[in-house]
């Protein structure tokens, strides 16, 4: 199972339910169902900064 590791940018632990808006979340859920490396963490530096748009693109061109 993958482990989500969410940092705020001074290094904050947050809780991903919290800061991470719905378009995001559905974004995280889409790469949870397709992420290739089941054992790796992701790190976010800021969890709303364009994460959806960033990982729709990113892993749309890796797979």
């Amino acid at each position: 199972m993958i482990k989500l590791i969410v940092i705020d940018l001074d290094g904050t632990l947050l809780n991903p339910d919290h800061i991470i808006s719905a378009a995001n979340r559905q974004a995280l859920q889409w790469l949870l169902k397709y992420w290739p490396y089941p054992q790796a963490a992701i790190t976010l530096s800021n969890a709303e900064a364009g994460v959806a748009d960033y990982l729709q693109g990113y892993f749309r061109h890796s797979l």
